[in-house]
């Protein structure tokens, strides 16, 4: 209702003094006397204001402690003995030996032969032909064969076997041993204990706070003082004029 009274205020005031021509809230020729009231109404601001949000996270820590508890570990332990070690080594001898050869031995000797060698001779014969003044002589060869015994050397070998020793030196080898103490060294693992300390952790996880500043609207109502006219015309009472804001 009030905001209807002050629209018609702000429509109808205005007219009026457009067609009296006169301003308003002046006395007119209709008698109209004006004054001006305020009205209060309300607006809505927003302010700005930080609000602390918080969230919780969680730390693990952790702590140490020892435990103690025993491994095997073998240490090496020797001792000295002594082992008897041979060799064996080889020394060259030599040993006369003597072979028998025999070589054959050739002699030549002469065997007397005879050989019956045979020639030839001829002996001439003539002989008278024809007669008187017609006399020749005619002569013709006749041939004698005559053999002799030619004594004839012949030469002839006669071998024989001759015995023959021949010797030269045989290398041997002769084993022989030699022995001597080889110190040895015998070890064996004697297991020993020692303490070792072996970490052992604890951990627990610890709450911890993050806040932090968060900006939010807040509302607020902000009065407004609203201006407005009222004007009384003869025979009735009217409204008019116009707001504003103070």
């Amino acid at each position: 209702l009030i905001l209807l009274d002050s629209l018609l205020q702000e429509i109808l005031l205005p007219v009026i003094g457009l067609i009296s021509g006169q301003p308003a809230g002046s006395p007119d020729g209709y008698g109209a006397k004006c004054h001006t009231v305020y009205d209060t109404r309300y607006e809505t601001e927003y302010e700005t204001s930080y609000k602390d949000e918080c969230k919780t996270t969680y730390e693990q820590k952790c702590s140490t402690t020892y435990d103690t508890k025993y491994e095997t570990s073998y240490k090496e332990e020797c001792s000295t003995y002594y082992d008897t070690k041979c060799e064996t080594y080889y020394r060259t001898e030599y040993k006369k030996e003597c072979k028998t050869e025999y070589e054959k031995k050739c002699e030549t000797g002469y065997e007397t032969h005879y050989k019956t060698r045979c020639g030839k001779s001829y002996r001439e014969h003539c002989r008278a032909i024809g007669y008187g003044y017609h006399k020749s002589k005619y002569c013709h060869s006749n041939p004698q064969t005559h053999c002799d015994a030619v004594p004839i050397k012949k030469p002839i070998e006669k071998c024989h076997d001759v015995p023959k020793e021949h010797c030269h030196d045989v290398p041997i080898k002769v084993p022989e041993q030699k022995c001597h103490q080889v110190p040895k060294k015998q070890c064996h693992q004697v297991p020993v204990q020692h303490p070792v300390q072996v970490p052992k952790q604890h951990c627990q996880n610890i709450p911890k706070k993050h806040c932090t500043k968060v900006p939010i609207q807040i509302p607020k109502q902000i009065p407004v003082k609203i201006e407005k006219e009222i004007c009384e015309y003869k025979g009735h009472q009217g409204y008019g004029g116009h707001g504003g804001h103070h």
